[in-house]
């Protein structure tokens, strides 16, 4: 059974599947959906002691790749439309701090370039990871309202 899980910065700590449960939710799960995806995780790995954080991120996201949960883009013009319906949403939010994160796949490294640098050009915006899943990369991308910087 997992014990403990591998942070991306070599820390370990115990395994606590709630925190899954709320990393699928980030992600873009329901609820339900997520606790699901926690539930197969720990069972993924339940014959190991530790897990890395980056093999649970894979995880996660292929099972929300098989959800369709995942905006594929065909074209950048959509994916920075949503963008800016997101961040036009998030204006209406009260309270400090809030983000949306938004899981968008791509088929080749082309499209990856191009939209990171969109991106890449506002500050409200992070690519908090990039994988590449089943033939597509998927990456995930945090916003924030328009007036709040991430760094």
């Amino acid at each position: 059974m997992v014990e403990e899980v591998i942070k991306k910065n070599g820390e370990v700590e115990g395994f606590i599947k709630e925190k899954i449960v709320v990393s699928a939710i980030e992600a873009g799960a329901e609820y339900r959906r997520a606790k699901k995806i926690a539930d197969k995780i720990k069972n993924k790995f339940k014959d190991q002691e530790t897990v890395k954080t980056s093999d649970i991120r894979s995880t996660i996201i292929k099972e929300l790749l098989n959800e369709k949960d995942i905006i594929p883009q065909e074209k950048l013009a959509n994916c920075t439309e949503r963008i800016s319906e997101i961040e036009e949403e998030l204006k209406d939010r009260a309270s400090y701090g809030a983000s949306e994160i938004l899981l968008i796949s791509f088929k080749n490294t082309d499209e990856v370039n191009k939209f990171t640098n969109e991106i890449g050009k506002k500050q409200n915006i992070k690519i908090k990871e990039i994988n590449h899943i089943k033939d597509k990369y998927v990456i995930e991308i945090k916003i924030r309202p328009p007036t709040q910087s991430l760094y």
